[in-house]
């Protein structure tokens, strides 16, 4: 939500009307807004529909790829991406050079629309002034507690919601999967059998360090797409293992002394934050070898002897800047000090707009729209993200010398528009 909110930022100082709101709002009120840009997420089936939808109303749409972020395998990429989705994105804003072929070679007439922008949610992370104003105060006890943190990343395994082959469902539902295709089918279960083998993996890691003369304790924090009652079932008594949800996983990541992790998206977020970081592998599996994190941080095949490597990392200073294995992200992630990223999105936007001339306002029209409801789950979520969003405001604004202050406006339970405040 922060890097969103960053682009939206960005967009007002340099005279746009952005509107903040969950996908689901948008897709019910794209008749009643003006023509806009619709700027998403992401490129599945749910969200090619919509950008279908929104150019037949007359909208300029463009996307990132949140579930990119972390990924370099081609393959892996491009199955984020719907079939025909190049049809109905005017800009598709890379993250780098590598995103960028990878999307020319799949859709050669788009060519045009892939812009290289790089991705907000590293500008946050790698950025020293950026990162200072990311992470709340909620932590800050944590400080003085040195501690070894293991994110944990078994969705499909351990799933939150239904199970393992519910999540089978919804990747098929979104276009991730083809049931019909024998590659796609090998590919999921292998996917299974790789997640299974990194749980263990974790579980001989957390009894390994334990042997270790003074072990930090542990901090485990399950992906919110998993149950805790398993990890609680298995770590309730613990002295040294704590099973926590609370808080931003960033907060955690800063703080540790050292992370581990098995191919997770926070090893490459734990690399720009300059945290110690190790990620145990699988033996002859070629998973590992599709992230981003096992390029950049350290890594380990055996759980005994990532729990010495990790004992050693926790002692290394934390850096300012990226550079625990290689101070370079080469092709796969962009990093411009001089033009971060959400404003390099920003003016693309501004220059598609000017362009098929839709420069409207279109928070005015907030009256005629849709409401949309939500589940408990999704309530809570929203609460959780008003909060972030007006927290991370707040600190952007004292931060960053813009042109005038800028506040949030709700438009409808769900939405908020960022306008400037008082000029005087």
């Amino acid at each position: 939500m922060q890097s969103r909110l960053l682009i939206a930022r960005a967009a007002l100082e340099i005279g746009l009307s952005p509107i903040i709101g969950p996908q689901a709002w948008f897709g019910q009120n794209l008749d009643r807004l003006p023509p806009g840009f619709l700027l998403l997420k992401g490129n599945n089936r749910v969200q090619e529909r919509m950008m279908r939808l929104a150019k037949r109303l007359g909208h300029a749409t463009g996307s990132i790829e949140e579930e990119a972020f972390s990924v370099c395998e081609p393959r892996e990429i491009l199955r984020l991406f719907a079939t025909g989705v190049d049809e109905v994105c005017d800009l598709f804003f890379a993250q780098g050079p590598h995103h960028a072929e990878c999307l020319k070679g799949a859709f050669p007439s788009a060519a045009e629309q892939i812009k290289i922008t790089g991705n907000p949610r590293a500008d946050l992370l790698a950025d020293p002034d950026l990162r200072a104003i990311t992470f709340s105060e909620t932590s800050a006890h944590e400080r003085t507690n040195p501690y070894l943190l293991i994110n944990t990343n078994f969705g499909l395994i351990n799933p939150n919601i239904g199970d393992t082959l519910q999540c089978y469902g919804n990747c098929v539902s979104v276009g991730l999967l083809d049931p019909n295709d024998p590659s796609d089918i090998a590919d999921i279960e292998e996917w299974f059998a790789w997640e299974r083998r990194n749980f263990s993996s974790i579980i001989t890691f957390i009894e390994a360090h334990r042997t270790q003369p003074d072990p930090l304790p542990i901090v485990l924090r399950p992906h919110p797409s998993e149950r805790l009652v398993l990890w609680d079932a298995l770590y309730a008594n613990d002295p040294l293992v704590r099973v926590i949800r609370e808080g931003s996983h960033l907060d955690w990541t800063a703080q540790a002394q050292v992370m581990v992790h098995t191919s997770c998206t926070t090893g490459l977020e734990a690399h720009l934050l300059g945290t110690p970081t190790l990620s145990l592998v699988t033996p002859g599996s070629r998973w590992d070898g599709f992230f981003i994190a096992n390029q950049v941080n350290f890594t380990a095949a055996d759980p005994w002897d990532a729990a010495v490597k990790a004992g050693e990392l926790a002692k290394q200073p934390k850096l300012d800047r990226p550079t625990p294995k290689g101070t370079e992200l080469g092709s796969h992630l962009t990093l411009d000090a001089t033009q971060p990223s959400a404003e390099k999105i920003a003016a693309l936007v501004a220059i598609a707009l000017v362009d098929q001339k839709l420069m409207t306002d279109v928070a005015v029209y907030a009256g005629q729209t849709r409401r949309v409801g939500l589940n408990t789950r999704g309530q809570a979520k929203l609460a959780d993200d008003t909060n972030e969003i007006s927290g991370f405001l707040s600190r952007l604004e004292s931060a960053r010398q813009y042109s005038h202050p800028a506040t949030l406006r709700e438009i409808s339970p769900l939405v908020r528009a960022l306008e400037f405040g008082d000029r005087s």
